[in-house]
């Protein structure tokens, strides 16, 4: 007996039927979808099983551009669409680690065209759906002819036994280049009138149909552990040929047939009598029926003749859908295994008599009716040509049923998708799904469950990927979720790692509830709170457990606000986001302080304990606030201090005497205000006992650095690093006024749009929101909320809309819950061109203002028509600040007819003149031919009709292989070498032509060559360098560096290997240290090789004076200090098979398939074995610099003991951190955004955790 397989998701789209609620629908009605038409002809039917759209793709969806979708072959198009549907009904999340998942699929022959094979070759057709979806297993297209769906089935179901993945995708599909009818020939397998009739007394041939299915498939042990909705179980399959036991090489076998059965049952452990279904390769032609039948009879010969076994065939009902036919016949099977129905074969009356089905145990239903025999089903599928597959599946496996879920807890259901107009769709197709489980004959609904919920938010939270149009739904109950699911609200831009402004709000803001709440649902905060609960009750003898006490006094306040404050921080940080400034009022700018970096949590719950403690024992006195602006109140009486100003609230401070007499004075002249709930007057000069205290532990504690901004109390705007490290100026700040007012409005000034308030209550947003500076697109978030689990819920959701990475625990809430099957993100499909027509070139008149390109003026665009002193773009007949005058419209309405010619839209600019989004159509005259030349390119590359300067090349859709092709394209017609990374680096349509135009001008032979590193990214925070690879390009980092939002990021350029004399790592180094700008704080990185180089430049860097701020290693080192790489086994395991393969390589011989160095030549092939043979040569000097090290493939405990071996080499520090994924990891955009996660997390962080 094999392993067990269970289906754990489905999608399907056949004729009639988009999806599979309405295939069964279809299926229990017992008519057929076949479209019929007028138009036969002795020689050709009108019929066909046709799908609707199928050559319809929504390929925005998957990042395709309009030219790129037209491009790829409508069944690989209609698969991907498929395949990411069931792995969306299956609750599975591709991008989360720990899925090792495979695709397995074929089709039938593609539509050639002229576009590279890789858009229509059904070798593609997995592969595509791997790279899409990021699929990390087996990407196999299986072919078999008819039986090629049922063939993939098998062979995933093989690669899950054997543990080549954990979970597979398997189908097929069909999309014919016409569906209105096919040609028929007398005697052939097609029937004359369009009537598919299996089994029948009339059948007369098939009828072909189009079509596509996918299963989901995962070890029945496995995905019971994981909770997975499990729809039915492949107990086991067999595929076999008929061999030369035929009559020919179309022709069926009953003896090949009859044996594919026979293994099917051996290998599932069951027998023909516990067999109660079997759906039948069924074409319904006169030949083929018959011989089925037979093999079939021949195996369950020892059953009596009778109704023990139901016999049917889905082609009656779609056609014959050839390489799909396999996969549509397994899901009718499911369906009714699920459903515990028979249903009937469309287009049957009565039975072939070449069939003799009364000397057989099967019978054939006319009606849809209770399955009554035993519920285990076999399914074939024959190819022409002879593969026989035969499947043996059994009914849905009920799951463990959980505990009750917690009950009225709060849960967060997260909806997403690629596009904001269709989350209202999806929205109302979550909010329906529960009443999905009613049968199709029934009109009872079931509505949401309290499990109901409980399992939806946990499929939603684990079971979805993050798209970037998102809405989040905070309920308690059915009927709360319900409800929300059906109002509209708008749908929020998520961004990765947002960038947000702390705020962190002082004491009187302390509620237990909100702590405790806080503690219970977010991780992070659990362990910080925990652990400075831990070390103040040791230390100090402060109590802070379960939130602390109801009233709690001074120094459990203060202590427990920096715990919390600094918890929530981590926890942030943890989910993804940036911080880029952070304001504390009082005691909160501790808790500012030290998130950002002054001070470790240990010495600042030391400096916050003993001066909580010192200022308890200060005299009492009180404080009282007071709904004006400080300036409106005028001269304070002596001995009131003016606490806090406002930003339309001011809090005073003296003695008790003193402030209850100012109350008086206040409510006499019709001023409200409120006495705060303390018995100390904070900010006033009765602290000055506790001075000392304070000024003593912090000059006793050591500092760091201020990894982002924080806003001073005392002085109104940034705290200086110099600044904070000053005793005296926390003293300062103890005793003084707290300038709030101020501190809001450069806050407000900075133009941030987040603000994430962490700390109970929302004081800070509140002054925020009354500030006139506060802009109403500004977003705010109050975290954990008022203290309740209602607002610490939605404050969640609210981060996970504009991007916070958020556990699936958390945003579901407490447990049990389970998977279950629910609608996936909408498409929304657009029919598809056969292909983008090149831009016309043919002169018309001119019709609207025209604009010059940026930048030009001379050389090939000598006539471009006026331009402003700093290139803004003037209207024809204006005047520039040079002089131009109306002379030049000539000029510029060449340009405009120019434009007409090319068959571009010109911009109506009639109302700006310096308009900010103009074609780039309008901006060249008819003899720039560059111009023109890239413009054909780029709407032929990513198939757009409007042109703008700044177009991005990635962002409309254009992958890595469509760069190639567009700058081959432009090397062959302007006879010019575009390096991709120039491109890459900017990847604009404006770059791309000055690129060209720059490349077009010819050079003297004295130029200087380009040493200057790439830039990869611009930003405000230190910036990486990074150290190219095996002989490779700064490129190999570009996922990385666009990871890294605001991260200034550059790849140092490699020499030209044919005139360069550089030779090994150490010259190698030299090289690059040219380039690298030293005059302010930067970091060093490098990949592979590039490691060691990046360490031999940092080393070099260190002589000259020069110290990086860190070193980061990904997936590389040198050797131990002291040894080269010929004595490190591990560097020659690494070393020793790729300079075989190189060796190789350099003789002419293609590289391995498995290679990915990118090397296509064997000139690359001799640089590249000088370089790894210049790394075993290498001895590595220490460097006395910060170090950080990912290792893929490794255990933390693995990574323990490298860092240990490797402390010498390293006496600055060395961290070594595992790394998810294999060594190409910085090539995948999942494997890219957790390096740069892990980097941006060591170099924000620095000492702060």
């Amino acid at each position: 007996m094999t392993a067990p397989v269970a289906v754990i998701g489905l999608a399907c789209r056949f004729p009639g039927a988009a999806d599979a609620a309405q295939l069964w629908r279809l299926l229990c009605s017992g008519s057929d979808a076949i479209t019929r038409g007028p138009g036969d002809r002795p020689t050709r039917v009108a019929a066909y099983g046709t799908l609707d759209d199928g050559h319809a793709f929504d390929g925005a969806f998957f990042g395709y551009s309009r030219a790129d979708a037209a491009r790829i072959d409508a069944q690989q198009r209609v698969f991907l669409e498929v395949a990411a549907q069931a792995i969306d009904n299956a609750a599975i999340d591709p991008t989360r680690p720990g899925h090792r998942i495979g695709v397995f699929a074929g089709s039938d022959p593609p539509h050639p065209s002229e576009a590279d094979e890789t858009y229509w070759d059904k070798d593609f057709l997995t592969s595509r759906v791997a790279y899409k979806l990021g699929l990390t297993g087996p990407a196999m297209t299986v072919q078999s002819g008819c039986s090629t769906s049922l063939s993939a089935v098998h062979v995933a179901c093989q690669s899950l036994r054997s543990g080549e993945c954990d979970i597979a995708v398997a189908g097929g599909v069909r999309i014919a280049e016409d569906s209105t009818g096919y040609p028929y020939l007398a005697g052939g397998i097609l029937a004359p009138d369009g009537y598919c009739r299996p089994f029948d007394h009339a059948a007369a041939g098939t009828v072909p149909g189009e079509g596509a299915g996918a299963v989901v498939l995962c070890p029945l042990n496995d995905a019971l552990a994981a909770g997975y909705e499990i729809d039915a179980v492949i107990r086991g399959s067999a595929c076999t040929n008929d061999g030369s036991h035929r009559v020919g090489f179309t022709a069926p076998s009953p003896r090949g047939q009859a044996e594919s059965v026979r293994a099917a049952q051996r290998l599932a452990g069951v027998t023909p009598e516990e067999i109660g279904y079997i759906e039948a390769h069924g074409t319904g032609t006169q030949l083929g029926d018959p011989i089925e039948v037979e093999a079939l009879a021949a195996v369950f010969h020892d059953l009596p003749a009778g109704e023990h076994c139901a016999l049917g065939s889905v082609k009656g009902h779609l056609g014959h859908t050839g390489c799909a036919s396999g996969i549509a016949s397994l899901i009718k099977t499911i369906l009714m295994l699920r459903h515990g129905q028979l249903v009937p074969t469309a287009n049957f009356t009565a039975p072939n008599r070449l069939l003799h089905l009364d000397r057989t145990p099967f019978f054939i239903p006319t009606t849809a009716q209770p399955w009554t025999t035993p519920r285990l089903a076999g399914v074939t599928s024959i190819g022409m040509g002879g593969t026989n597959v035969h499947a043996i599946v059994s009914g849905p496996v009920d799951r463990p049923a959980p505990s009750a879920p917690t009950a009225s807890a709060t849960r967060i259901l997260t909806l997403s998708t690629p596009a904001a107009d269709t989350l209202p769709r999806y929205r109302r197709e979550i909010a329906d799904a529960p009443n999905t489980a009613a049968t199709p004959n029934s009109t009872a609904t079931t509505g949401f469950s309290p499990e109901d919920l409980a399992d939806t938010a946990w499929t939603l939270a684990a079971g979805r990927r993050d798209h970037p149009w998102r809405t989040a739904v905070v309920a308690r109950t059915p009927d709360e979720a319900e409800h929300a699911l059906s109002g509209a609200v708008e749908p929020v831009r998520a961004t990765d790692r947002p960038k947000a402004v702390l705020l962190f709000p002082g004491q009187g803001s302390w509620r237990p509830e909100a702590v405790r709440l806080a503690c219970e649902r977010l991780p992070a905060v659990a362990e910080v709170y925990d652990a400075a609960s831990a070390l103040v009750r040791e230390q100090f003898g402060i109590d802070l457990a379960d939130g602390g006490p109801d009233a709690p006094n001074t120094v459990t306040e203060q202590v427990g606000l920096l715990a919390l404050g600094y918890g929530l921080a981590v926890q942030l940080r943890n989910w993804g986001a940036r911080p880029v400034a952070a304001l504390g009022s009082s005691l909160g700018e501790y808790t500012a302080a030290t998130a950002a970096g002054l001070w470790t949590l240990e010495d600042a719950l030391e400096i916050v304990a003993r001066r909580a403690m010192a200022m308890a024992a200060c005299p009492p006195g009180a404080m009282l606030a007071v709904r004006r602006a400080a300036a409106e109140l005028g001269p304070f009486p002596p001995e009131v201090s003016l606490a806090i100003d406002g930003v339309d609230l001011a809090v005073v401070s003296g003695p008790e005497h003193e402030i209850e007499q100012y109350r008086k004075l206040l409510e006499h002249h019709g001023i409200r205000s409120k006495p705060l709930a303390t018995a100390l007057a904070f900010h006033a000069p009765a602290m000055r006992a506790a001075a000392a205290e304070l000024e003593r532990v912090i000059r006793a504690a050591p500092t760091g650095r201020l990894h982002f901004p924080v806003l001073s109390n005392r002085d109104g705007g940034p705290l200086s690093d110099e600044r904070a490290r000053q005793p005296g100026y926390w003293v300062e700040q103890m005793l003084g006024t707290v300038r709030l007012a101020d501190n809001v409005g450069q806050l407000l000034s900075r133009g941030d749009r987040l603000f994430l308030e962490l700390g109970p209550g929302a004081a800070l947003s509140g002054a925020l929101r009354r500030h006139p500076d506060w802009q109403a697109d500004n977003r705010v978030i109050a975290l954990p909320g008022s203290g309740n689990e209602h607002d610490l819920a939605r404050s969640i959701a609210d981060l996970w809309q504009v991007g916070a990475h958020v556990e699936p625990t958390v945003l579901a809430g407490p447990g049990p819950y389970r998977l279950r099957h629910l609608p996936g993100p909408p498409f929304t499909r657009t029919a598809q061109a056969a292909a983008v027509e090149p831009v016309a070139a043919e002169r018309t008149s001119p019709a609207s203002p025209t604009f010059t390109w940026p930048g030009t003026g001379g050389g090939s665009s000598a006539a471009a028509g006026p331009r402003g002193e700093h290139g803004s773009l003037q209207q024809p007949g204006t005047t520039s600040s040079t002089g131009t005058g109306p002379e030049t419209q000539g000029s510029a309405l060449e340009t405009i007819a120019t434009a007409a010619a090319l068959g571009l839209p010109t911009a109506d600019n009639s109302e700006s003149p310096t308009h900010e989004r103009l074609s780039i159509a309008t901006q060249f005259d008819h003899t720039d031919t560059v111009a023109r030349t890239v413009l054909n390119a780029w709407h032929e590359s990513l198939g757009v009709d409007t042109f703008e300067p700044d177009d991005d090349y990635y962002r409309l859709g254009g992958d890595s292989l469509g760069v190639l092709h567009l700058l081959d394209r432009l090397a062959t017609e302007l006879e010019i070498t575009i390096p991709v990374e120039d491109f890459t680096a900017h990847p604009t349509l404006g770059n791309l032509v000055e690129l060209a135009r720059a490349t077009a001008v010819p050079v003297t032979s004295h130029h200087e060559p380009i040493t200057r590193p790439v830039v990869l990214t611009t930003g405000s925070r230190t910036p990486i360098f990074f150290v190219p690879a095996l002989t490779g390009g700064p490129l190999a980092y570009a996922r990385i560096a666009a990871a890294l939002p605001d991260r200034a990021c550059f790849g140092l350029r490699p020499p030209d290997r044919s005139t360069s004399p550089v030779r090994g790592l150490a010259d190698l180094a030299t090289y690059y240290l040219a380039q690298l700008d030293t005059t302010a704080e930067f970091v060093l990185a490098g990949w592979s090789l590039g490691a060691t180089v990046a360490h031999e430049l940092t080393r070099q860097a260190n002589l000259l004076g020069i110290h990086p701020e860190r070193l980061i290693m990904i997936d590389g080192h040198p050797a131990r200090f002291g040894l080269p790489g010929l004595l490190s086994p591990e560097h020659l395991a690494v070393a020793l098979p790729g300079l075989r393969e190189l060796r190789a390589a350099r003789r002419g011989r293609k590289l391995d398939a498995r290679n990915r160095t990118g090397l296509s030549s064997p000139q690359e092939a001799a640089a590249a074995t000088a370089d790894l043979t210049a790394l075993l040569r290498y001895h590595p000097r220490p460097v006395p610099v910060p170090t950080t090290i990912l290792r893929a493939g490794r255990t933390a405990a693995q990574c323990d003991r490298l860092a240990t071996h490797l402390a010498g080499l390293y006496p600055g520090g060395v961290q070594v951190l595992p790394q998810p994924g294999d060594h190409y990891a910085l090539l995948t955009d999942t494997g890219a955004r957790f390096i740069a996660r892990t980097i941006d997390t060591v170099l924000e962080q620095g000492a702060a955790p």
